[in-house]
């Protein structure tokens, strides 16, 4: 707050100056900066030629002060006031009485296309009315706006064509946070002759102007941040084929009250293991869950024996090394190596005095090791979690999922299904990693699930005798965030 400068000594004999004439004293000078900081604004509408930006308007609009400051005899004190009124305006223009349409201009900038989602957001310097249009029911433009204070007031003024300026229906101005959530949404369209009053002793309604008529919207944002201004025809489709003029102002809302953190976002709720349990999605807000995993026997029923024949020397005994024929270590006759000249096994058995290679070696008949169970037995494998979601898409339109956007996932990649709840129709199938975004197209709306599960590794690998798939290890937490963008995808019908 201005303090006051301490009285300026005079020569003995100056008469004192009557009140309210020639330079103020200290107590005149709290009064002219506080209740006498009126801008000729607040009597007549102001037109082109003002300041782009509301932190320039003070130093060049007509300020109306006590002499409208022009006095050549007023003190070095006043002419202080006066600058520090100056000053004031420009930190708090509620005081001043400034409104939005005070300082912005008609022409200013345009949107770009495409700016229908929020990455591709146009940003709205302060002050300036941008030009853009609704080419069809679909087609929605995104702004954006940063503040770096909390409690801070948006305030959002909307006009239509050069045409027409006062009509302003036919649109719907959505106010959103960084996460897309919606937080308030307005009508265009403005009521009764007028929306702005210069003085509050003596309203008055100005005329219809292209300014004046404007359609204001103000809005308090809790944090700091970035936040988005949609602009989109409404359901009659009144905007369509049109052009319109926005322009945005962020000021001091006065409020010092903490706000909650207003980034949404939603938990999965277990068990969502199966379709009819899907948890529902919201469009941009940031989903949260976690994969599990947990150890389970699996059954390997009985299996019946199995034979085969093999062949032993005869006379040799695996417990007497002296019955073995010399350079083996077992038995079995090496029925691979016989000599195709005579016919016979080689090596010969040393054990017998028969010349005959069938008298060598006897046929015995075993079962195969491992066969021939007569019980089950039990195999430990993971059993991973599967998560199943739904959202719904109120038309044809792409859709975005991104996973892992909002916090970092441990895992390396996750498989992802994306099907039609009503027909099963395949929308998206196979690996995505951390990071990683998808975009599909939905030929209808609708219902769709999404799944999220384990990927199988290398085709897959399937055990055969207790058909476990061999999979990636996926564990932890993970997030992922679908966006409904409302743009209809290429190639449809």
């Amino acid at each position: 707050m201005l303090q006051p400068s301490a009285p300026r000594k005079e020569k003995p004999g100056t008469p004192a100056p009557r009140e309210g004439a020639g330079r103020p004293g200290p107590d005149d000078r709290i009064l002219v900066r506080r209740q006498t900081v009126t801008p000729s604004l607040m009597r007549i509408p102001f037109w082109g030629g003002l300041a782009l930006s509301l932190a320039v308007l003070p130093a060049q609009a007509d300020i109306n002060w006590l002499d409208n400051g022009q006095n050549g005899n007023q003190s070095k004190d006043y002419q202080d006031g006066f600058q520090q009124g100056k000053r004031d305006c420009r930190k708090d223009p509620i005081d001043c009485r400034v409104s939005l349409e005070d300082v912005v201009t008609i022409l200013g900038w345009g949107e770009t296309e495409p700016n229908d989602n929020p990455g591709q957001a146009d940003y709205l310097k302060p002050g300036i009315f941008y030009a853009g249009n609704t080419l069809d029911g679909n087609d929605q433009d995104w702004y954006f706006v940063d503040t770096t204070e909390s409690n801070t007031n948006l305030v959002v003024s909307f006009i239509g064509d050069e045409n027409s300026y006062t009509e302003t229906d036919g649109w719907v101005i959505e106010i959103r946070d960084g996460l897309g959530n919606l937080l308030a949404a307005f009508d265009s369209a403005v009521t009764g002759n007028g929306n702005v009053t210069r003085s509050e002793n003596d309203p008055v309604t100005l005329p219809k102007e292209p300014m004046t008529q404007a359609r204001y919207v103000i809005h308090t944002l809790g944090n700091a941040g970035r936040y988005y201004i949609v602009v989109r025809t409404n359901d009659s489709d009144g905007g369509v084929g049109r052009a319109y003029h926005l322009a945005a102002m962020l000021a001091d809302s006065r409020l010092v009250a903490p706000n909650p953190d207003t980034n949404f976002h939603d938990v999965e709720t277990e068990p969502n293991d199966e379709r009819t349990r899907a948890d529902t999605i919201r469009s941009g807000v940031p989903m949260y869950g976690a994969f599990g995993r947990r150890m389970v026997k699996i059954e390997i029923p009985p299996t019946p024996p199995q034979y085969t024949i093999n062949y032993y020397y005869v006379g040799c005994d695996p417990l007497k090394v002296a019955t073995i024929p010399a350079g083996l270590d077992n038995c079995l006759c090496d029925l691979t190596s016989i000599d195709p000249a005579t016919g016979k096994i080689q090596p010969p058995n040393p054990n017998t005095t028969s010349q005959d290679p069938a008298d060598a070696c006897y046929a015995k008949n075993e079962q195969v090791e491992g066969t021939g169970t007569d019980k089950s037995t039990w195999q430990a494998a993971y059993d991973y979690d599967e998560d199943w979601y739904l959202f719904e898409a109120e038309q044809s339109e792409q859709i975005r999922l991104e996973l892992c956007s909002a916090g970092e996932c441990n895992f390396t990649r996750v498989h992802v299904r994306v099907e039609r709840a009503a027909s099963r129709d395949l929308l998206v199938e196979g690996p995505m990693k951390p990071g990683e975004v998808f975009t599909f197209g939905v030929a209808k709306g609708g219902r769709y699930y999404v799944g999220l599960y384990p990927e199988p590794v290398n085709g897959p690998q399937v055990d055969p005798n207790t058909g476990v798939v061999t999979v990636d290890d996926l564990t932890g937490p993970y997030n992922f965030t679908l966006v409904s963008t409302g743009l209809p995808p290429q190639g449809g019908n």
